[in-house]
């Protein structure tokens, strides 16, 4: 696997030098600690520069992306969201998101350009919004994003 997990927790300090003003002699040395990362934490890339993001959308909307970016797998994997009826009530349940509510928003993210069905239960979340994986593997699953856009409008009539 190719993420980088931390293996130990990271603390940042600042270090602070107290200096006497009368002669300019060093008096004491302060260490503080300013903030520590846990171990195992994983994340998901977000490319906030996108103009997709700026536009207004429904709030139940941008809940349902925000969750659907949470079940997004790693890039070197099967890039596809599986949602099926026990995965739609779990993020029901979870963001408080009716079954319709999630059927409409779902329609919503796919004639916008947010997602791509890909079967029965299945889609593609735009990678050049959200990433989890090297930066390699996010590049790669653009291309095919790209490659599905460009075939999607040849089907597309005139």
């Amino acid at each position: 696997m190719s993420d980088r997990a931390l293996k130990e927790t990271v603390k940042v300090q600042k270090e602070y030098i107290i200096v006497d003003q009368q002669t300019g002699e060093v008096t004491n040395q302060v260490k503080k600690l300013m903030y520590s990362v846990k171990p195992g934490a994983r994340y998901v890339k977000e490319f906030a520069q996108n103009p997709l993001l700026r536009q207004q959308i429904p709030h139940s909307t941008r809940t349902l992306l925000s969750a659907l970016a949470a079940r997004l797998p790693y890039a070197n994997s099967d890039p596809y969201i599986s949602l099926g009826s026990d995965a739609l009530s779990s993020i029901g349940e979870t963001y408080g998101l009716g079954e319709a509510s999630m059927k409409r928003g779902l329609k919503y993210l796919m004639e916008n350009g947010y997602l791509i069905r890909m079967g029965r239960g299945r889609y593609f979340l735009n990678p050049y919004l959200y990433g989890r994986g090297t930066a390699a593997n996010i590049l790669e699953r653009q291309k095919e994003w790209d490659a599905l856009q460009s075939r999607k409008k040849d089907e597309s009539p005139a």
